[in-house]
C-alpha cells in the first residue's frame, strides 16, 4: 500500500464514527423539533378553540344550572331549553376533536395535562349525565373525550401513589 492509500484509509476509518455522531445528532434534532411542535399545536388549540368555549358557553350553562355537576333531574330541563345544549354542545365538540388528536398521538398528552388536565376531567364529569345520554343516541358520542379522561385519571393517580 501507498502512502495516498494508508492516508485515504485512516480518513474514512476516523469519518464513519464523525458521520454516525452527526446522524445520531440530527436524529435528536428531528424529535426535539417534532415534539415541540406537537406541544405548541396542543398549547394552540386550547388557547383557540377551547378558552372561548370555557368561558362564554360555560357562563351561559352555569347562569341557569349553577356550577355542579348536572344531575339526572334537571337533564330533562337541560335538554328542553335550546340555549343551554346550544352552549354546552360546542364545548364537547371541541374537547372530542382535541381528545381524537391527543389519543391519536398529534397532540401531547402529558402537556394537556399539565395545561388543563383537571380541567377536562371536571367538565368530563360535571356533564356525564349528558354524554350518557347523547350516547344512548349515538353511541360514539364523546368516546374520545372519555378515554381522554380515563388516560388522565390514570396519569394523576400514578402520581399520587
Amino acid at each position: 500500500m501507498t502512502y495516498l492509500e494508508l492516508t485515504t484509509a485512516a480518513v474514512s476509518i476516523v469519518s464513519l464514527p464523525l458521520l454516525l455522531w452527526q446522524v445520531t445528532l440530527a436524529a435528536r434534532a428531528i424529535t426535539a423539533d417534532h415534539l415541540r411542535r406537537k406541544q405548541q399545536a396542543t398549547l394552540e388549540y386550547l388557547i383557540v378553540h377551547l378558552r372561548s368555549h370555557w368561558s362564554s358557553d360555560l357562563r351561559t350553562f352555569m347562569k341557569k344550572f349553577g356550577d355542579a355537576a348536572l344531575t339526572q333531574e334537571q337533564l330533562p330541563v337541560f335538554m328542553a331549553d335550546p340555549d343551554a345544549t346550544a352552549a354546552l354542545v360546542p364545548l364537547l365538540g371541541s374537547i372530542e376533536h382535541l381528545a381524537v388528536g391527543v389519543n391519536m398521538g398529534v397532540y401531547d398528552q402529558d402537556l394537556l395535562n399539565r395545561a388543563s388536565g383537571a380541567y377536562l376531567i371536571r367538565t368530563f364529569h360535571r356533564f356525564g349525565v349528558f354524554i350518557r345520554a347523547a350516547q344512548i343516541e349515538q353511541p360514539t358520542a364523546y368516546t374520545e373525550f372519555a378515554t381522554l379522561v380515563g388516560n388522565l385519571e390514570a396519569i394523576r393517580a400514578s402520581r399520587q401513589h
